[in-house]
Order: C-alpha cells, then structure tokens, then sequence
C-alpha cells in the first residue's frame, strides 16, 4: 500500500468516523437526519463533477448500476441515522458492529463479484474483526 492510499484511507476513516458523531448532536429524526447528509455530500461532492459528465455517461448502463448502489447506501443510511439516533445505544458499539459486517460484506463481495482472492489471512481477519466485535461489544 502507498504512502497516497494509506493516507486516503486514515482520511476517509476518519471522516466516515467523526460524521455519526456529529450528526446524533443534531437532535434531527433519522429520516431528516439521512436527507441532510446526503446533502451536505453532494454539496462536497458537486465542486468535482465539472467536466465529468456527459449525457452518454448518464445514459450508460454504469450510471444504472452507480443509482443501485446509491439506493444501497440510502438503505444503509435510514438504518445507520435511525440506530445512532437510538440515544439508548452506545454508539462506540454500534458503529464497530456496523463496520465490520460492511468489512465482511466487501471481502466476501469481492470474492463472488471480482474474482479477488480470499485466502485464509482474510479469513482469519474476519474472525478476528467478530472477534474483536464481541470483545468491544459485550457486556
């Protein structure tokens, strides 16, 4: 791994860390509270798209599949905006849970979609990750 993608990735962890923080200060339901971050995401995103789109892009069969993924992520978020707005749930557990099953997800994913590898390391480190899940979460 580069010095450029390790860095990319402390940021986006970082990011996709500090954000469940600050949305449940908000106070918002989880269903504004989901409006909103997508908002305030395209508002960072919108700035990058210049030169970038064009009406064949928008007609494509990727574009199809990029909307599957956003209504993907839209699911996702209703449940993740409605479980950090659970003020019973500790969100350190929580959000640890939720990572790791998307870790889970993308490894396996990766696997049947991509051909990527899946030897006994990411095994091992997925049990090591529902190990760890249980370690942070139990009581």
């Amino acid at each position: 791994m580069t010095n450029y993608i390790f860095t990319l990735c402390l940021c986006a962890g970082f990011f996709f860390g500090a954000w469940p923080l600050v949305m449940r200060a908000s106070g918002l339901n989880s269903i504004l509270a989901a409006f909103v971050l997508q908002v305030g995401t395209m508002l960072v995103v919108s700035p990058f798209l210049k030169g970038n789109v064009r009406v064949s892009l928008v007609l494509s069969a990727g574009m199809a599949v990029a909307i599957a993924a956003g209504i993907a992520n839209g699911f996702g978020q209703l449940a993740f905006q409605k479980l950090i707005s659970l003020r019973d749930v500790e969100l350190a557990r929580a959000s640890i849970t939720v990572v790791v099953m998307q870790i889970a997800t993308t490894a396996i994913g990766a696997r049947f979609f991509y051909a990527e590898t899946f030897g006994w390391k990411k095994l091992l480190g997925c049990g090591f990750a529902l190990i760890a899940v249980k370690l942070l979460i139990g009581k």
